[in-house]
């Protein structure tokens, strides 16, 4: 009854339909195994941190350009991800994308990000762009844009009117393909971890919502429900100044995919009203915003179903699989 997006490439059934699985417009889609990363494929390092930390605090960086231009020159955006409880600065992410692009179709534009690991150098959020290209990148995700995706913003009456994110583990393959494009690699990375997308048909109504989605197989790119983030009706505006929004992240099951949860049973995502006069002033005057992400005290999470709810280097060892950790971080 439901339109399903494409969740599994040509030829990934076999593992899946091995399983007990619901069948949506003819795709296998495995119930969700919460707990344990099915493919574990990032490192040790960023897997203990995620394992670790279950309260996060993201900062989007303030672009004075931007600010000065009242946005008329959309600069990259640059966010710093810290452990909530102690302010250690734990990840930078870093938006690729066309100047043309980001000026034109914001914010629907084409666009990777690239997780850097800044865990033990500090605080590295005053650190410029060229000084953090330095530091490993852990993960990296791709979002395909309007130029390519024309209906993109409309009603989501289709796959080709939806939102999607592909998420990577390790560094950028922009070596074995330099003319890579976001949206390109999708399926085919060997180091697909994550999927999200917006629901088909209608993209969750007055509610938006997107559905996160982890790698089911390590021999194919099939893929498993996690979780769904349903945001409120209404938010935004003048409203940010005084209010903080709450989206909601909801253990979701493969026949859940088209339905409303709000549940909160996993986590919740809150961007925060600002805390001062300078901070509102930064927020009215940029893009700049601050969010907070809480993980249910108790939920078990794997390190990379606790990235999702945010990524083709070596596979890690199977032992880290069962750590309690966050997908939801893109």
């Amino acid at each position: 009854k439901t339109c399903f997006p494409l969740i599994m490439s040509k030829g990934a059934t076999e593992a899946a339909v091995a399983e007990a699985v619901v069948i949506v417009n003819g795709f296998p889609i495995a119930a969700p195994v919460i707990g344990i990363d099915r493919v574990p494929l990032i490192d040790a390092t960023t897997a203990g941190i995620l394992a670790n930390v279950n309260n996060f605090k993201i900062k989007q960086r303030t672009s004075l350009l931007e600010a000065a231009t009242q946005g008329w020159i959309e600069m990259s955006n640059s966010y710093d991800v810290f452990d909530a409880a102690n302010g250690v600065h734990l990840f930078t992410v870093l938006e690729q994308s066309s100047a043309c692009e980001r000026c034109c179709c914001a914010p629907n534009h084409s666009l990777f990000l690239e997780f850097k690991g800044v865990a033990g150098m500090g605080d590295m959020s005053r650190a410029k762009r060229r000084d953090l290209a330095l530091a490993p990148t852990i993960m990296w995700a791709e979002r395909e844009g309007c130029c390519s995706k024309w209906c993109l913003g409309c009603c989501v009456c289709g796959n080709r009117c939806a939102n999607e994110m592909y998420v990577h583990a390790g560094k950028m393959p922009t070596d074995a393909v330099p003319d890579l494009k976001p949206g390109k690699t999708a399926w085919e990375g060997r180091g697909l971890i994550g999927y999200l997308a917006q629901p088909v048909p209608w993209g969750g109504g007055f509610t938006p919502t997107v559905n996160i989605m982890e790698r089911a197989d390590p021999h194919n790119t099939s893929v498993r429900p996690i979780s769904k983030v349903e945001g409120p009706c209404i938010f935004g505006g003048c409203s940010e100044l005084c209010c903080d929004s709450v989206w909601k992240i909801s253990e979701m099951l493969p026949q859940q995919y088209a339905s409303s949860i709000k549940t909160g049973d996993m986590a919740r995502i809150t961007k925060q009203r600002p805390r001062s006069f300078m901070a509102a002033v930064a927020e009215a005057l940029s893009d700049s915003d601050t969010y907070t992400m809480e993980f249910v005290e108790g939920k078990r999470l794997a390190p990379q179903q606790k990235v999702s709810k945010r990524r083709s280097d070596p596979p890690v060892a199977p032992s880290l699989r069962g750590h309690p950790a966050p997908h939801a971080l893109v």
